[in-house]
C-alpha cells in the first residue's frame, strides 16, 4: 500500500534515513523547529537507506557530488538547501542540471 510518511531530519550536514525501496521524496520543511522530510512510500517494500546532504546558502557543494534536489528549509533566519547523495553510476547529476529541449522554431 501506497501512503505517505515524514521522517524528521538531524540539524546535521548528512543523515541516512530507512525507507522503503523506491519512495518517492517529495518536501523538505520545518514543522515546530523540526527539519521533516514527507516521501511517498510502498509499506509493501523492503527498507533501504537514503543519505541525505545539506548545505547553507554559500557553503561549498563539492563537484564530484552526485546528487538530486529535494527542497529549501527556512528556519530561524537561515537558509538550508537539503538534497538525496546518489552513488556515482546513477548517471543524474541532479535535477538543475538536466538538460531542456531544444525550443523549436517555426
Amino acid at each position: 500500500m501506497k501512503t505517505i510518511y515524514k521522517y524528521q531530519l538531524p540539524v546535521a550536514a548528512k543523515c541516512t534515513l530507512h525507507m522503503p525501496k523506491g519512495a518517492r521524496l517529495l518536501c523538505v520543511a520545518e514543522q515546530n523547529d523540526v527539519w521533516c522530510l514527507w516521501a511517498e512510500v510502498d509499506t509493501a517494500q523492503p527498507s533501504t537507506p537514503r543519505n541525505i546532504i545539506v548545505f547553507g546558502t554559500g557553503h561549498p557543494i563539492p563537484d564530484e557530488l552526485v546528487k538530486w534536489y529535494i527542497g529549501t528549509i527556512h528556519m530561524r533566519g537561515f537558509v538550508w538547501h537539503v538534497f538525496e547523495e546518489l552513488p556515482n553510476d546513477h548517471g543524474v547529476r541532479g535535477r538543475q542540471s538536466i538538460p531542456l529541449p531544444e525550443e523549436k522554431h517555426e
